[in-house]
């Protein structure tokens, strides 16, 4: 019991510094969306969203400030599946 926590630790002290380890953010182009790059902590804690809270406490945010949606949240994507949902019931 002991020795399975004790493995546990030694590999998630790892897996966590690889999970930290994020590719070069200084490519600012809003033609994809952050959620693709973010790792899992990043994703938990919304920090891949840190950029754009920033700029927008500096100065207004327009629609161009925003990054793209992924794939399956475009809206002819998720119409798809709304129509889809109806059919079934």
């Amino acid at each position: 019991m002991i020795l399975s926590k004790w493995a546990v630790e030694l590999f998630a002290l790892p897996a966590y510094a690889l999970e930290c380890v994020s590719p070069d953010e200084s490519v600012k182009d809003n033609t994809e969306s952050p959620m693709v790059t973010a790792n899992t902590y990043s994703i938990w804690s919304f920090g891949w969203l840190t950029p754009l809270m920033q700029k927008g406490s500096k100065e207004f945010i327009t629609e161009n400030d925003l990054p793209a949606l992924l794939p399956r949240d475009e809206s002819e994507n998720l119409g798809n599946d709304l129509q889809s949902a109806l059919e079934k019931q």
